[in-house]
């Protein structure tokens, strides 16, 4: 079948997606076929080594692994096979997405070049165990992380069963990092601090039924025992007036209804 559509397709073909073709892993090494397409969309299951640095040396600048509920156990794709193609194509960028109502954490890429992370489901949180992995791996590249659905139900109240040290510590490690889009419920000091800590930030998005008016962050991280932080962190308007000034530009949480429209 592919190869009947690369003959008749390989030229013209600029994006593709192929997802959840088998339920077993299975690389595709057809999907190399394709002469002139820069945008590929496909499952974890269907890379391996060969195919992803076969990818690295196409036309393939823009590729997005993505799992949802039908994507099936699979290994990641080697470092070695990673860091041969960042050698190979400085300028192959990966995407890394989980959709839908699964609930398999989120399959790393050990050491790839990937520059955009997006949780689109509404049953996954950011466990701190991810954040810290996602930082080893992907601290010089990583520049756009984003949970898109609202949270299936209420998320925990206090600190350490939160996420909030998880999209700190992004904020703090990652130096690209350009866009962070928070549906989780965090406190107003660690909205104030991850501001803080990125003024850089182009768009950073928080919901305001997410955001609890606390600081009530470890006091391991001096930051938290700030006494201006927690000042300012008991109320909505000063937490808002102070990411305002820190931006150099009006920031406010952002509602259910609009942020279901992102």
């Amino acid at each position: 079948m592919f190869e009947a559509i690369a003959y008749n397709c390989s030229d013209t073909l600029e994006t593709m997606e192929i997802l959840n073709f088998t339920k077993d892993p299975y690389p595709i090494l057809d999907i190399t076929l394709f002469n002139n397409i820069h945008t590929l969309r496909t499952s974890p299951q269907h890379l391996d080594d060969e195919v992803i640095i076969i990818l690295a040396s196409s036309s393939v600048s823009n590729l997005h692994i993505i799992q949802g509920r039908y994507t099936c156990n699979t290994d990641s794709v080697s470092d070695d096979a990673w860091r041969l193609v960042k050698q190979m194509a400085p300028y192959f960028r990966v995407t890394l997405e989980v959709r839908g109502h699964t609930k398999t954490p989120l399959i790393l890429q050990p050491h790839a070049p990937v520059n955009r992370i997006v949780y689109d489901s509404p049953n996954l949180k950011f466990p701190h165990e991810t954040a810290v992995w996602i930082v080893h791996y992907y601290h010089d590249t990583l520049e756009y992380f984003a949970q898109k659905r609202l949270p299936r139900t209420h998320g925990p109240r206090t600190f350490h069963d939160r996420g909030d040290a998880a999209f700190l510590m992004l904020a703090r490690s990652c130096p690209k990092l350009h866009t962070l889009i928070i549906s989780e419920r965090i406190s107003t000091a660690t909205a104030i601090l991850i501001a803080k800590s990125k003024p850089s930030l182009e768009k950073f998005i928080v919901r305001q039924n997410g955001l609890l008016k606390r600081c009530d962050g470890p006091k391991s991280d001096n930051s938290f025992s700030n006494a201006e932080t927690k000042r300012i962190s008991r109320s909505y308007e000063t937490t808002s007036e102070e990411i305002s000034k820190t931006f150099g530009k009006r920031w406010v949480p952002m509602s259910d209804k609009n942020f279901k429209k992102l």
